[in-house]
């Protein structure tokens, strides 16, 4: 049997140290140039990304019932803003081959996220990253036929440190969406870690997770039913502090972990190979950031029904979302008050798996006030 070992395709540069990374804090590394979606946003892309996850919020299938709440047509998932619906695209016509190796394990070269002219982060060489954190603050929903353009690529933070998995910094980031109407629909800082791997014989030992042989017990995950957003609706005056709304179990199996990816554009190899999610020190390949967060979408627009929305999130990923693991979202509401006009409702959410928590962070809701 012949080992598979993942071919690393280094980022920054080795005349830079993390000192030089710190040293740009402050600097918009776009240069003013700009990200724009090379389609306008599609019924049936917005359809994909909510299949694996049985994201069944009426907003996000039915242009008549998102119409009738106010929204110009069907909705676009808040957690698919950041990156599938401002996606830049991966080849076009005349351009040359993104897959310059035949290495299986080796992620196929990508356009970038803005121009070529623009300027790179003065980073240290780095052969692996991921992604850690973020906290967006949404403005004017994003519907279907919107196309976004995104904005800015501000460092704003640098802190190096050496991990479990390597020597490196974690990184972030702001920017800003925009619809083609020039109306600012989001803003957020990301955060990442880029690091040289520790050699696997030189790593700290990680505990064997011991796999059951007996079948597991059936996972029985309630869906709701189109009438039951038609008809039922959370409002302020019955929230209460300590709330939490119905958590929802996730089946981490590597059919609705390629699906994900598939529907949110992001095709990383640490994400459908499990030589590549070890690699990076998982357990197996793992779940991208996109896809963690359309967990936590789902169980809150099930709760918040369709006249709910989603005013910030922030959240931080502890731990990989891997492939075998039952994942489950669960919430608690810490605060709500009223404040220009909105009612707001400030919750916990925390993501765990057989390991512990997996993903921790808060969101804050706007809920309409119970007809008199």
């Amino acid at each position: 049997m012949v080992e598979e070992k993942q071919v690393l395709r280094p980022r920054g540069n080795p005349k830079y140290t993390w000192d030089d990374t710190i040293a740009a804090i402050g600097q918009d590394f776009s240069e003013g140039r700009e990200l724009v979606a090379q389609e306008a946003i599609a019924y049936n892309d917005v359809v994909r990304y909510c299949e694996p996850w049985e994201i069944g919020n009426l907003l996000y299938w039915d242009e008549k019932v998102a119409k009738q709440v106010g929204y110009r047509g069907v909705v676009v998932p808040w957690s698919a803003i950041k990156q599938t619906f401002s996606y830049g695209g991966f080849w076009r016509p005349g351009e040359p081959t993104r897959f310059l190796v035949q290495d299986n394990l080796n992620a196929a070269a990508n356009t970038g996220v803005f121009s070529p002219e623009a300027r790179e982060i003065p980073m240290p060489l780095s052969a692996q990253g991921f992604y850690t954190d973020m906290k967006i603050e949404f403005f004017e929903p994003v519907v279907v036929g919107d196309q976004l353009t995104r904005r800015g690529n501000k460092l704003v933070n640098v802190r190096p440190r050496k991990t479990a998995v390597g020597d490196g910094a974690f990184t972030n980031r702001e920017s800003e969406w925009y619809n083609q109407r020039g109306e600012l629909v989001a803003r957020g800082v990301e955060g990442a870690y880029a690091f040289n791997p520790i050699p696997q014989k030189d790593r700290e030992p990680r505990p064997v997770r011991k796999e059951s042989t007996a079948p597991p017990p059936p996972t029985t995950v309630r869906t709701k039913s189109p009438e039951a957003f038609k008809t039922q609706q959370l409002y302020y005056e019955d929230v209460r502090v300590g709330d939490e709304p119905p958590p929802v179990t996730f089946n981490m199996t590597i059919q609705r972990m390629v699906m994900s990816a598939g529907a949110n554009r992001d095709f990383a190899i640490i994400h459908h190979n499990t030589a590549a999610g070890r690699s990076s020190g998982a357990p197996n390949m793992y779940l991208n950031n996109v896809s963690t967060l359309a967990m936590w979408e789902r169980v809150i627009s099930d709760w918040i029904g369709i006249r709910g929305r989603v005013k910030t999130v922030e959240f931080r990923i502890t731990t990989f979302h891997a492939a075998g693991d039952v994942v489950t979202v669960k919430g608690q509401v810490k605060k709500k008050w009223q404040e220009n006009g909105q009612n707001l409702i400030n919750l916990d959410m925390n993501s765990e798996h057989s390991r512990g928590s997996c993903m921790v962070g808060s969101v804050v809701i706007a809920l309409p006030s119970r007809p008199s």
